[in-house]
């Protein structure tokens, strides 16, 4: 007698109890690890020495990726907020550190054989939106991310002149505001498992340099900087 109305009342409650399941698993927590190649835009540093002079200092820095010996390897730890039939969305905390190498630059417009690195250490909360789950070749699916961050960046200099005895040109840094944008794609493995990859624009809002005296080794100036870096990386992500 009480199945007909038992049968019913399933019936009716089946489709919400599966949407609950089913959303309460999409609202997974997730750790990511990435790699890859950091393409750090030139940069130029102006300011005053102590004596009062204009001084601008330029640095290029080379561009053969990982292989060169400029990169970037990080870490995010995140949770997706929600997700339904247009899609994810998902914040994380982030740190990254992103190295590249100087190949050449300029003191107040003369050329100077200019060596070493700058290194930037930063920390993000980003938040990205993910598609649905799209079929690929060979039964495998992927989605598509988009999204952004803001933070800190601590940006370290140690430019070395080379027509002074490797003395240094330009060295310390300063912390400051930080941003970046991505694009990127998951490529799903099975359901706790995916291949990770993206191109992402960091920026770091005018971070402070040393200008130093390459002769006495002294620093006589503080100079403004800058810093621009286009990344590309791939990686791992799991979720629990």
């Amino acid at each position: 007698m009480l199945r007909a109305p038992l049968l019913l009342a399933l019936a009716v409650a089946g489709p919400g109890l599966a949407a609950t399941a089913a959303s309460a698993q999409d609202k997974s927590n997730y750790v990511t690890v990435f790699g890859g190649s950091s393409f750090a835009g030139d940069v130029t540093a102006t300011g005053e020495t102590d004596a009062g002079a204009q001084r601008q200092v330029d640095v290029a820095f080379g561009s053969d990726g990982v292989f060169g010996g400029s990169f970037v390897v990080g870490g995010a730890i995140g949770r997706t907020l929600a997700s339904g039939p247009h899609g994810a969305l998902r914040v994380e905390a982030e740190i990254s550190r992103h190295s590249n190498d100087v190949e050449g630059g300029a003191v107040d417009g003369a050329s100077q054989p200019f060596s070493g690195e700058q290194n930037l250490t930063a920390g993000f909360v980003n938040a990205a939106y993910d598609t649905p789950r799209i079929d690929g070749l060979f039964g495998t699916q992927f989605s598509l991310t988009a999204g952004g961050g803001i933070g800190i960046g601590d940006v370290e200099h140690e430019v070395r002149d080379e027509a002074a005895g490797a003395g240094i040109a330009l060295r310390n840094g300063s912390t400051a505001f930080a941003y970046q944008v991505f694009v990127g794609s998951d490529l799903f493995l099975n359901d706790k498992w995916s291949l990770y990859s993206d191109a992402r624009y960091v920026g770091v809002t005018e971070p402070d340099a040393d200008g130093v005296d390459v002769a006495t080794g002294a620093v006589d100036s503080r100079l403004r900087s800058e810093y621009g870096a286009l990344a590309l990386t791939s990686g791992l992500r799991y979720r629990f």
